[in-house]
């Protein structure tokens, strides 16, 4: 589960460098390249990197919204209409939920179909998140019986 989470995690950070990568080609300046070029050989801003990465992810994922939208798209690819409603959240408010979740590397959107998918990355988040949880609750009925 946890590695399935860097892998992808570690593909969100991929395309973030490849497009940083195609944007420099557009660039029209003799200014020098953007610093990821040199983020590689700097061991200390790769950990950061890594952490960076990981807690906005666990962040995003921990959100109960976020969560939500989350383990609505755990089952595959869903369409946006019919998301919101099995969530009971404004389409627009879904749209900007999984912008976030995008950025985070949790989730993907396809404008041309109008659906949205989890990605490697978001699936394990939500069933570490699961497996968590019902360690809790297992805990709980115990306990709480306990307790009267």
């Amino acid at each position: 589960m946890t590695d399935a989470i860097a892998e992808g995690l570690w593909q969100r950070v991929r395309d973030a460098a490849l497009a940083e990568r195609r944007l420099e080609a557009f660039a029209f300046t003799e200014t020098p390249g953007p610093a990821w070029r040199a983020l590689a050989s700097d061991e200390g801003a790769v950990i950061a990197l890594a952490r960076d990465v990981t807690l906005r992810a666990v962040g995003a994922a921990a959100d109960p919204v976020g969560y939500r939208v989350l383990a609505g798209l755990a089952g595959g690819p869903a369409g946006l209409e019919a998301l919101a409603r099995s969530i009971a959240l404004p389409p627009i408010a879904l749209s900007e939920r999984l912008g976030a979740l995008a950025q985070a590397g949790l989730a993907r959107r396809a404008l041309d179909r109008d659906e949205a998918e989890a990605t490697e990355a978001g699936l394990g988040l939500v069933e570490l998140i699961d497996t968590i949880a019902a360690g809790v609750l297992a805990r709980c009925r115990t306990g709480l019986a306990a307790l009267s």
